[in-house]
């Protein structure tokens, strides 16, 4: 009798939210004023890595919550009082709900000292050139490592990462999508693309798809037009996606939604993605890999 391998890896959900969370700042709409007056709130689009062998951490984003994400991390893996409180970062691209979380790494705040962080070569060249973020480098509360895409690498010991280049607008870097790599399962986590024809092979040789899903539909933003906030509609993912999603009803996962998207709180919406066999990023999910 066979005894079944625990995974060495667990992959956690930290957060699923577009860049600015929920509630949105400045929204009067029903959709934040419920969670606010619940205290329902979501946070950016993030994922968390625990080797269960030697209890090292890695975030994936560096969110303006990665205070509490952090905290949730360490809470999730069993991994209390840790020092440093992650052991590697890797990072998307630069906009705000993916970076801007580096402001608490400096001396004003966490002052931690030679963070692996595991960013794009176009990447490192902004940070580098532009203060304050410059700052974290010249005073080593980050030790850059550049990833060349398409080529794995190991943030930890035995945890292997292959960056993907994708197409989301260039306001101050490219943009990666990451395949995440543990000893029995993959995940692919791309929060923002452009569009997601011509990408349908990512979603293919992966495990889990954690994907794109910032908007449901382009009723949501009535007073702009969505070919200025380039991403893929989950409606019309759902319909080029159908066949991908009958064969492997547990494999793609939306993230990264607006807060005036209501995959996140209606229930008749819930019941459309998931009756087509797509699904929605759970908070504090649990995928062993």
């Amino acid at each position: 009798m066979s005894i079944k391998k625990e995974n060495r890896f667990n992959c956690y959900v930290l957060g699923r939210a577009q860049d600015a969370g929920v509630p949105h700042i400045g929204c009067t709409k029903e959709c934040c004023k419920n969670a606010r007056s619940a205290q329902k709130t979501e946070m950016q689009a993030c994922l968390g890595v625990h080797d269960t062998k030697t209890n090292k951490l890695v975030l994936i984003e560096a969110t303006p919550s990665i205070e509490k994400q952090v905290s949730l991390l360490h809470r999730l893996s069993g991994v209390t009082n840790k020092k440093p409180f992650i052991d590697a970062l890797l990072m998307t691209h630069a906009h705000i709900g993916h970076y801007g979380g580096l402001l608490l790494l400096g001396k004003e705040a966490a002052l931690t000292n030679k963070i692996p962080t595991f960013i794009t070569s176009n990447f490192s060249k902004f940070l580098q050139g532009n203060a304050p973020w410059s700052d974290l480098i010249s005073n080593q509360n980050l030790a850059i490592n550049n990833i060349e895409p398409n080529t794995k690498f190991e943030p930890i010991s035995d945890l292997f990462i292959e960056a993907i280049h994708v197409p989301h607008r260039k306001d101050h870097t490219d943009t990666v999508a990451f395949k995440i790599y543990g000893e029995n399962k993959s995940v692919l986590f791309m929060p923002d693309i452009d569009y997601i024809e011509g990408h349908e092979h990512l979603i293919g040789d992966v495990d889990i798809a954690f994907i794109d899903g910032t908007f449901y539909d382009s009723n949501e933003i009535p007073n702009r037009s969505i070919s200025t906030i380039p991403h893929p509609l989950i409606c019309d993912t759902m319909n080029h996606l159908q066949e991908y999603a009958k064969k492997t009803p547990e494999k793609i996962r939306f993230i990264h939604f607006n807060h005036s998207n209501p995959a996140l709180n209606n229930d008749e919406v819930q019941h459309e993605i998931s009756s087509r066999c797509f699904n929605i990023a759970k908070k504090n999910e649990k995928i062993p890999i």
